[in-house]
């Protein structure tokens, strides 16, 4: 009995037991069918809130290249469903040129897994051929055991109506940007009435501060009664005129008379404003601006130009007098040398052996201070004509120069051991006869001073540069003292006796001058007994 009434109570226990758990089974399917309940109510929420908002979602399946757009992707471009492609590179194709490699780059770096997911603003052209502008964002949800992209989502939303209210925005701070920097401009406005007669009836607070004058002042007729420049009246008021006649912008300068009798030069920019039936011009809008100060300076400009054109006659009518001169001194001068040089050459070639050794002597200084006269007249001729000589610019080949100098002045010594070492040397921009002289006289120098040498040494060489290009010439002959590199370049300037070597102290003076014209300079290096250096530079571009 006792075992029987405990079975009753266990199997009454297992039956609560059974209960409760049937109990639990009942509330978690109801709270399951509650959670399908809300799950299908939220689709549908997200559903109606991606129509409203215009979003449409898409799907991209990486390998095959397809992608799934939802209805509204088309739609916001006008297309049917019939219409649209599965092929991603088809919609790609859509994208405008100049936005389609920016996108590009940013899904292929996130397919590469170098971001989080990606958010792009581009045009895409619609089946009616618009532009319109998307906001496109994407984010890779699978990739295989290899991390290799399968599968990317996102969605699309068109923002034109937007990106037209930021261009209009952009626009209208651009109008007032350009207001603000016209600031020191004033605006103003002429009513015209049906019989063509004006009246000024709205001026800014620059021109009264400019003018002196307030718009009462000005509201009679016009301005130009009351403040333009009497001898300019007539000019102000055809005008405005000729802008009602042909509805056309316009533009000009004027003077006006202020208040306190200044003149002042305004620039009015105007153009015709039409009446609200579009008949006829009801009104000439624009704005002015203060150009005296320019006005001014123009003034002063074409006064300086007058005076510099002046000066420039006064020194060719100079330059031509010295010339002349110059042609009449070597003509005047050479007559008379050429006698005295061919009477003391019949002296002492006739009458030679009726002189004594002193005799002979004094017709040898003769002759030769005959022929060092007639050097000088031609060397102060040439001199003369160099800085004369109209420039000749062109691309000079300066290796190849130097090496004709060279040739030319090496016919001179053929007695001489010389030997020139050409090294690399860049090409110039000047006037070749001109540099052929200045490597002749260097390298004649150098030949000259170097014949003290067993065999003379000779460099030439060079180097280009931003501003110029650099040349030298280098030579193992007798040198000099540096303080006195500056005097040796100066005209008549020697440091030794025509007697050691010859010659009249001008060859450096003319490179110089030679190479100044180029834009350049002429400098030296050099010691006594160890050679010397002489630089010269070619500027890059002539300045004749």
């Amino acid at each position: 009995m006792e075992n029987q009434n405990k079975t009753k109570a266990q199997l009454e226990k297992e039956i609560v037991e059974l209960r409760q758990i049937i109990a639990g089974l009942e509330k978690s399917e109801g709270e399951r069918t509650r959670a399908e309940e809300e799950l299908r109510l939220s689709k549908e929420r997200l559903a109606l809130a991606l129509e409203n908002s215009s979003i449409g979602m898409w799907e991209y399946d990486v390998h095959s290249g397809t992608v799934y757009y939802d209805p509204r992707c088309d739609l916001m471009l006008g297309f049917t469903p019939a219409e649209v492609s599965a092929d991603f590179a088809a919609w790609m194709s859509l994208i405008h040129e100049e936005d389609r490699d920016r996108v590009t780059a940013k899904i292929t770096e996130h397919l590469e897994g170098k971001s989080e997911g990606y958010t792009e603003e581009y045009r895409m052209q619609a089946a009616s051929g618009e532009w319109r502008w998307l906001v496109s964002s994407g984010k890779v949800v699978e990739r295989d055991s290899n991390g290799i992209p399968v599968r990317m989502i996102g969605a699309r939303r068109d923002v034109t109506e937007r990106k037209r209210t930021e261009e209009a925005l952009q626009e209208s701070e651009n109008r007032y940007r350009m207001v603000a920097e016209l600031a020191s401009d004033f605006i103003f406005k002429i009513a015209v009435d049906e019989d063509g007669k004006m009246k000024t009836v709205l001026t800014t607070q620059e021109f009264h501060r400019i003018a002196g004058c307030v718009l009462e002042d000005l509201k009679t007729t016009g301005w130009w009664t009351e403040v333009v420049h009497p001898d300019e009246r007539q000019a102000v008021l055809e005008f405005f005129q000729s802008m009602i006649a042909s509805r056309e912008p316009n533009e000009m300068e004027h003077r006006i008379v202020t208040k306190k009798g200044e003149a002042r030069w305004l620039h009015l920019s105007a153009k015709p404003q039409w009446d609200e039936k579009n008949q006829r011009v009801a009104a000439i809008v624009g704005a002015a601006k203060d150009v005296t100060e320019r006005k001014q300076t123009e003034v002063r400009i074409k006064e300086l130009n007058a005076e510099l054109g002046r000066h420039v006659a006064e020194i060719e009518a100079a330059n031509k007098e010295l010339e002349n001169f110059a042609h009449t001194l070597s003509h005047e001068l050479k007559t008379p040398l050429m006698g005295i040089e061919g009477f003391s050459q019949l002296l002492k070639e006739r009458y030679s052996k009726f002189l004594d050794s002193k005799g002979q002597e004094y017709v040898g200084i003769l002759c030769k201070n005959a022929q060092h006269m007639k050097e000088l007249i031609d060397d102060l001729l040439s001199f003369f004509k160099l800085g004369r000589k109209d420039m000749e610019y062109s691309l000079v080949d300066m290796g190849k120069v130097a090496q004709e100098a060279y040739e030319q002045t090496r016919t001179a010594y053929p007695d001489r051991s010389i030997r020139m070492e050409m090294k690399e040397i860049p090409p110039a921009y000047g006037d070749q006869v001109m540099l052929w002289h200045v490597f002749s006289n260097l390298l004649e120098n150098a030949i000259k001073f170097s014949k003290s040498q067993p065999v003379a040494l000779i460099e030439v060489g060079g180097r280009a540069e931003a501003e110029a290009a650099t040349y030298y010439v280098k030579d193992n002959g007798i040198g000099f003292p540096m303080e006195e590199a500056d005097r040796i370049f100066q005209t008549f300037e020697r440091l030794h006796s025509s007697e050691e070597f010859q010659g009249m102290g001008i060859g450096l003076a003319i490179v110089r001058r030679i190479v100044q014209r180029h834009g350049g300079k002429a400098w030296a290096e050099g010691k006594p007994d160890a050679g010397s250096v002489f630089h010269f530079s070619i500027a890059n571009k002539g300045t004749g």
